[in-house]
C-alpha cells in the first residue's frame, strides 16, 4: 500500500516550488524582453557582428532589428496543401525478427477545388539492418534505431516532393505549399560523428531540397511547441556584456527560458517576427545554398517556429505567403495546421498496429516452417507473475 500522506506532502512541496521557479522564470523572460527592445535591437549590426563570432553557443545571424514584427495576411488565395508524416515500428531484438517497419502518410487537400476529394493514405516500408550495408560501407557503429530513424527522414522528406511533383501538381495556376512537421535541419546526424555516412544522408536529403527549388515549390517546417533558444542566446550575449562580473555569476543556472516565451510577449495574433539565420555547423557546413532561416509566428494558441529554406528567405513575398498558410491551416486546424494533424494521424504507429505486425511476421515464418519463438524476457512482459 502506498503512503499517500507522504505523497501528498511531496505534492505540496513540489508546488511551493514551481510556484517560486515561475516567479523566477517570470522575471527573467521580463528581463530578457526589455534587452530584445533594448540594446539588442538599437545596436543589432553590432550584436550581429558579435553573434557571427560566438563560439560557446548556438546563436543565429540577423539582417535587422531582432524585435521587427510584420502582419501576417489571414485570408491568403486559394492553394494546395501537401504534407507528410512518418512513424516506425522500431527492431526490438527481444521480438521474434529483427525487422522494422516505416509508415509514411500522404496528405493534399485543394482548397481551390472543394469537390475534388482529398488524398489522406499512407504508404508502409519494412527494412532490415542489412538494407542500409551500402550506405554504411565499413562502418557497423551505428545502432538500427538510428539508421531507422534517418531513414524516416528522408521517406518523410521525398513523399512530400513527389507530392508537390506528381502529375497532379503539374499545369495548374493553383500555388502548392509544401509543410513538414519538424525542424528542415537534420539535427540527429551531427550526433553520429560518421562522416561517410552522414554525407551519404545529407546528399539526398538535400537533392530533395533543391527539387523545391528548381520548381519554386515553397516549402517549410514547422514546429510547434518548439524549445529553440538562439535567440535566447543573443539576449544572454548582450546581458554578459552589461554584467562585469558574468564569468563568476551564476548566470549559468539562469533558468531556461525558450525563444517561443520571449516572442509570446512580442507578437500579437497574426503576426510574426523578422528572420533570422541558423548558424548551426551542419548548417553552415553540409547544406550549401540550402541553408535554413526561420520566423516565429503567433497562430493565436502557441508560438510556432517555422523554418524555410533560404531561396524563400531571400524574397519577402513568399516569407509572407507561407506564413499565411501557416497561420491560415492553423485557424482551421483549431491552433495546429490541419495538413499536419491529417499527416500525423495516418502515418501514427500505435500499439494494436505493433502487435499486428508482429503476429504477420509470426504467421509468415510458419508458413516457411520457421519456429519463431518469443524470448523469455518478452513473454514474461506479456505474461505478469500475479
Amino acid at each position: 500500500m502506498h503512503d499517500w500522506m507522504e505523497i501528498k506532502n511531496q505534492i505540496d512541496q513540489y508546488v511551493v516550488r514551481l510556484s517560486e521557479l515561475h516567479a523566477i522564470r517570470k522575471k527573467c523572460i521580463e528581463e530578457s524582453v526589455q534587452i530584445l527592445h533594448g540594446e539588442l535591437s538599437a545596436n543589432w549590426s553590432i550584436w550581429k557582428e558579435a553573434a557571427q563570432q560566438e563560439i560557446r553557443r548556438l546563436a543565429p545571424d540577423f539582417d535587422e532589428a531582432p524585435d521587427a514584427v510584420y502582419p501576417v495576411a489571414g485570408n491568403p488565395p486559394p492553394a494546395v496543401l501537401i504534407s507528410s508524416d512518418g512513424s516506425q515500428i522500431f527492431p526490438n531484438r527481444h521480438e521474434i525478427a529483427p525487422l522494422a517497419l516505416i509508415t509514411t502518410s500522404r496528405i493534399r487537400i485543394d482548397y481551390d477545388r472543394y469537390r475534388e476529394t482529398p488524398l489522406m493514405d499512407s504508404r508502409a516500408r519494412i527494412f532490415l539492418q542489412e538494407d542500409f550495408n551500402d550506405r554504411l560501407g565499413a562502418k557497423r557503429e551505428i545502432a538500427f534505431e538510428d539508421l531507422i530513424s534517418d531513414e524516416r527522414a528522408l521517406e518523410e522528406m521525398e513523399t512530400l516532393a513527389h507530392l508537390a511533383h506528381e502529375p497532379f501538381s503539374k499545369n495548374r495556376d493553383t500555388p502548392i505549399i509544401a509543410l513538414s512537421d519538424g525542424s528542415l535541419i537534420l539535427w540527429r546526424l551531427a550526433e553520429r560523428y560518421e562522416r561517410d555516412y552522414e554525407a551519404a544522408i545529407i546528399e539526398k536529403y538535400i537533392a530533395v531540397l533543391e527539387r523545391f527549388e528548381q520548381s519554386q515549390i515553397p516549402l517549410a517546417g514547422y514546429i510547434s511547441s518548439s524549445n529553440s533558444r538562439e535567440v535566447v542566446n543573443l539576449i544572454r550575449l548582450v546581458k554578459e556584456s552589461q554584467r562585469s562580473d558574468w564569468l563568476f555569476s551564476e548566470q549559468e543556472n539562469d533558468p531556461v527560458v525558450t525563444d517561443s516565451e520571449i516572442f509570446s510577449r512580442v507578437l500579437r495574433k497574426g503576426q510574426r517576427s523578422t528572420l533570422f539565420h541558423s548558424q548551426s555547423k551542419i548548417i553552415l557546413e553540409k547544406y550549401g545554398d540550402q541553408r535554413i532561416s526561420y520566423f516565429y509566428l503567433h497562430v493565436g494558441d502557441e508560438i510556432a517556429k517555422v523554418e524555410i529554406p533560404r531561396w524563400i528567405a531571400s524574397d519577402p513575398k513568399r516569407v509572407d505567403g507561407v506564413a499565411a498558410y501557416c497561420l491560415q491551416q492553423s485557424q482551421i486546424g483549431g491552433g495546429y495546421p490541419i495538413v499536419l494533424s491529417e499527416a500525423h494521424e495516418h502515418a501514427v504507429v500505435r500499439g494494436p498496429d505493433r502487435e499486428t505486425f508482429y503476429r504477420l511476421v509470426e504467421e509468415a515464418l510458419r508458413r516457411r516452417g520457421a519456429d519463431p519463438r518469443y524470448s523469455s524476457k518478452h513473454l514474461r512482459k506479456r505474461v505478469p507473475l500475479t
